[in-house]
């Protein structure tokens, strides 16, 4: 790969670290590995958590004089993209999430969870959700409620405005598939971040939006 991409990797279950190195002005990361032992199929067990794997990532870039070491892609960068993506939203978004909060007769001052089954309802039973949404501004939250469509992004990004608008305490985030994977919080590696999923301290309870 070109050289100015500065990758990192990490192995688990056996699968050795190593660095990456330059060569010919390409750069490369290269493991070599044998007599791995068979891993055994247990009942009732996650085989693919327990597998010998690698993960890797871009650290960083260099421009031509080598000099920067800004690193990229952080846990930091992750929230901020997932605020930005769901978060941000017009004054006409945000009159059009009242409006369909008072239709779903939550009131902000009133009860935590009552509040929130009455928008997870209402959301799940009342907007379809579709891989693809035809016309302009279709992630727009006015647009969803009116068309009662949305695609999984306008989903996550409805869920989010009605809680907060509503008032309903909770924490987005993003999580991998807890069969194939367990979260490294060390290795900032987004690739295996799968699913929004959000989490209510008050109610100590996690909810999956997109099923």
């Amino acid at each position: 790969y070109p050289r100015e991409f500065v990758f990192e990797e990490k192995g688990y279950n056996g699968f050795p670290n190593v660095k990456d190195t330059v060569l010919n002005r390409r750069g490369h990361i290269d493991v070599a590995l044998s007599n791995i032992p068979a891993l055994r199929n247990e009942p009732y067990s996650f085989y693919d958590l327990y597998r010998a794997r690698v993960e890797y990532r871009v650290h960083h870039f260099t421009d031509e004089n080598e000099n920067d070491r800004k690193k990229v892609y952080t846990w930091d960068e992750l929230g901020r993209k997932i605020f930005d993506e769901n978060y941000k939203i017009t004054d006409k978004e945000r009159a059009a999430v009242n409006r369909y909060l008072t239709e779903l007769g939550v009131r902000p001052k009133g009860n935590e969870e009552e509040n929130l089954k009455k928008i997870e309802n209402g959301i799940k039973n009342g907007i379809v959700q579709y891989e693809y949404v035809e016309g302009p501004n279709n992630d727009n939250l006015d647009s969803i409620i009116t068309k009662r469509a949305a695609t999984a992004n306008g989903y996550i990004k409805l869920f989010a405005a009605c809680f907060t608008q509503g008032e309903v305490k909770h924490e987005l985030g993003m999580a991998p598939n807890h069969t194939d994977y367990r979260l490294d919080s060390k290795f900032e590696n987004w690739d295996n971040l799968y699913y929004h999923v959000f989490y209510f301290p008050d109610q100590k309870k996690f909810l999956y939006p997109v099923d």
